[in-house]
């Protein structure tokens, strides 16, 4: 079998899909399946990135956006013909979710008839909406917001459709394909997404008793994430032994606010901003911390919950999106998103408990391991020869 995987940033980009792809490719390489990669780059290359043989397209990041969107995706199109008439692939798995890639990838698998899936990792119409606007709608109604989100909510659902199963993360993403998209049930493989848990999983250094309690949250730098909220609820615990450390980037002008944000309430001191850090060095940070806190308004999957968890740390966070097909009970709090004096209650619990802080991170340790890539990789196989045999 031969597998083309591909992924809108793959290394040496940094990011956590990047890493995703990656760790994919190798999972599947150590299976004995051929694999190879399709992703954005500098420049049309192909070259072999830890043994995984990886096609760079061409980003064209020029100034006028408009005229640089049409000559990357012309250009992406060209190319993974190419690649695809040289690879003959068995399988095409779009990883990075229904992105403008996908739209590329799909039809050439649809008119070369090539088995194929995509994974839906999130909505376009909220991913680009959303990121413009003050106040943040619900869910439900973003698709039918503006005239901008029907046309992307109509686009994304001509590109799922391209392909021949659709992978659901979650049952809210689940939920949102048959309900949202009017997706056939039939074309709907439910799979959480597998990671490599290796880093996250081996002995953190013992943590000195005087020191502060850390509290964490990773996250990309995006309104929804709502990490002004965090910071808000942090400015009430009581607690002065604490610090918050914030992981994550994007968007310069946020951080300037968020940081304002810290001085108006007296916790800059307080308050870490670490900036963007390497995937592949991060675990580190997840086992010099206690708790991992999230105030996210939306969250398709969260593998930040995962990485949480595997490095033994409890989680508070807000019970939506497939945040409850991860955070079970027994490995932390779900609250709900707008319930700031909930998320205070159960963050000062934590503070001033830590046999509850143990207690709940050995069982998110025992948990984190059902999303463990290495045991897991037979499941997407099986999925591949579904596919296959249809």
């Amino acid at each position: 079998m031969k597998v083309g995987l591909i992924s809108s940033v793959f290394p040496p980009t940094i990011s956590g899909p990047a890493k995703h792809a990656f760790d994919q490719a190798k999972a599947l390489e150590a299976r004995k399946v051929e694999t190879f990669v399709i992703t954005f780059g500098d420049k049309n290359r192909v070259r072999e990135y830890e043994g995984i043989k990886v096609y760079y397209l061409r980003k064209y990041d020029w100034r006028i956006r408009f005229l640089s969107l049409l000559v990357k995706y012309f250009n992406a199109y060209l190319r993974i013909k190419k690649v695809f008439k040289k690879e003959c692939p068995d399988i095409v798995h779009h990883i990075s979710g229904g992105d403008y890639l996908s739209l590329v990838s799909g039809i050439i698998a649809k008119r070369n008839k090539i088995p194929s899936l995509v994974k839906f990792a999130g909505d376009l119409s909220w991913e680009k909406v959303v990121a413009n606007l003050k106040k943040l709608p619900k869910y439900e109604e973003i698709s039918m917001y503006n005239r901008k989100a029907r046309l992307l909510k109509r686009l994304q659902r001509y590109i799922l459709n391209n392909f021949d199963r659709i992978i659901a993360t979650s049952e809210f993403q689940l939920k949102s394909l048959l309900e949202s998209f009017q997706i056939p049930e039939e074309k709907i493989v439910k799979q959480p997404n597998f990671i490599n848990l290796e880093n996250y999983l081996q002995q953190a250094a013992e943590k000195k008793a005087d020191r502060k309690i850390q509290i964490l949250n990773v996250c990309r730098f995006a309104k929804w994430k709502r990490i002004d909220l965090c910071i808000q609820v942090f400015a009430k615990l009581n607690s002065r032994n604490l610090e918050l450390k914030i992981i994550g980037g994007g968007d310069p002008s946020l951080e300037r606010e968020l940081k304002s944000l810290c001085q108006d309430l007296e916790v800059e001191e307080k308050v870490m901003f670490e900036g963007e850090v390497n995937p592949v060095e991060i675990s580190r940070y997840f086992k010099e911390g206690d708790i991992f806190f999230s105030t996210t308004a939306y969250e398709p999957f969260g593998i930040v919950f995962i990485e949480a968890m595997a490095a033994g740390l409890p989680i508070v966070a807000p019970k939506i999106g497939g945040i409850p097909d991860i955070v079970q009970d027994g490995t932390g709090f779900l609250v709900e998103p707008d319930d700031t004096d909930s998320m205070v209650q159960k963050l000062e619990l934590l503070v001033k408990d830590k046999a509850l802080r143990n207690s709940l991170g050995n069982n998110g340790v025992k948990r984190s391991k059902d999303f463990d890539l290495s045991t897991r990789i037979d499941s997407i196989l099986s999925m591949y020869g579904s596919l296959l045999s249809k």
